[in-house]
């Protein structure tokens, strides 16, 4: 069945089945290579809509430069301070996982200090308990307002389907929250920012601030992003070469960091190279569902990231949600948020309310 829209309603071309007429030679690319996997992540501007769709469904990474007149509000660390500074927090040691209790301004007072190199702090998942709308309502309209393909990205926008759970129920909680940590540690020893992992949703990830390295560049930090086809070889690889010794999935345990000696080896014997991006201030990063990913800021910064669900990587959430069930029954993990299937009951629901909507004369439908 296919169902066409007149009078300008609803766009089809937004619409992720749409067929796209794509000439993808007027991308930009930043491309790297290997005998086995191209590693080629895509460079968009805010208005490639149909580019962006389409990448998503092929599991490429996106990096998009943010309009920053509408990322207003305060994300400096002075900002946090002022604000927020009396706020109890759980900051974590990204180098040792220690976490101890703390305050924001305690935290934030630290951004752009030198200090030892095992003292990688870092405060995720932040609001961990409240809704982020309720806790930083105006960073939160800052972050609706600014984000990239807003129709599927947004928790309200229309093709992501986590926005049609029912308001009076208890709705999936994918963001956004913040993810602010001190730059960290190069070399063999060091762990990133944030280790080794797998979304089971689509994410998009804006840099809102980072100190600037002492030569004035603006600071940045280093995603290794690896392709969605890699998975299997490279949970054989962290059980064989990482140290892994736990119970479930080594990339959901979230424990390892691959070094550059690592990721060498990886590539070596296995021809397996990430997509690597250096994301600077006002740019959004997004990572498609499935595709594991570790990031190591290569200074102090602070960014804002929400989860969404989209058409295009459905059948990879699916399968994630497997995956995810067997590691939470192996070793007594976190429960699962997400609520997939119910999810997907209410977006078909709205989609039929839609279609019962739409007056005669505003559509045709063929079989």
């Amino acid at each position: 069945m296919s169902l066409w829209v007149r009078r300008g309603k609803i766009r089809p071309s937004l619409y992720p089945w749409c067929k796209f007429g794509l000439n993808l030679r007027c991308l930009s690319y930043a491309e790297t290579t290997t005998a086995s996997i191209r590693t080629t992540y895509a460079y968009l501007s805010c208005d490639s809509t149909a580019q962006f769709h389409s990448l998503l469904a092929q599991g490429i990474p996106i990096v998009v430069d943010v309009d920053r007149r509408k990322l207003q509000g305060g994300w400096t660390p002075r900002d946090f301070i002022k604000y927020f500074g009396d706020r109890r927090i759980k900051v974590v040691n990204a180098q040792t996982n220690h976490s101890f209790h703390s305050t924001v301004k305690a935290f934030f007072e630290q951004f752009g200090q030198s200090r030892a190199s095992t003292e990688v702090l870092k405060l995720k998942d932040w609001p961990p308990e409240k809704n982020f709308r309720v806790a930083f309502s105006d960073h939160y309209e800052s972050f609706v307002d600014s984000v990239p393909f807003p129709d599927t990205t947004r928790p309200d926008g229309t093709l992501n389907m986590r926005s049609h759970y029912p308001k009076n129920g208890v709705v999936p909680d994918l963001g956004p929250k913040m993810y602010n940590a001190f730059g960290t540690m190069e070399g063999e020893n060091g762990n990133g920012s944030t280790r080794l992992h797998m979304d089971i949703t689509d994410a998009v990830n804006i840099m809102a601030y980072a100190e600037p390295f002492p030569d004035g560049r603006p600071g940045s930090a280093r995603w290794d992003i690896f392709p969605q086809a890699s998975v299997g070889k490279l949970r054989e690889f962290l059980r064989v070469h990482g140290g892994f010794k736990g119970v479930g999935d080594p990339i959901h345990s979230q424990t390892i960091y691959l070094t550059p000696t690592l990721l060498k080896t990886l590539e070596e014997q296995h021809g397996i190279r990430p997509y690597t991006i250096y994301q600077i201030p006002g740019q959004a990063v997004y990572i498609p569902a499935g595709c594991p990913h570790q990031v190591s800021n290569q200074t102090d910064a602070v960014k804002v990231a929400c989860d969404f669900l989209s058409i295009e990587n459905l059948s990879v959430t699916e399968r994630l949600a497997h995956d995810f069930r067997r590691h939470r029954l192996a070793g007594g993990f976190a429960p699962d948020v997400l609520q997939l299937y119910p999810t997907l009951w209410y977006a078909w629901r709205a989609l039929g309310l839609l279609y019962v909507a739409l007056s005669p004369q505003d559509t045709a439908v063929t079989t």
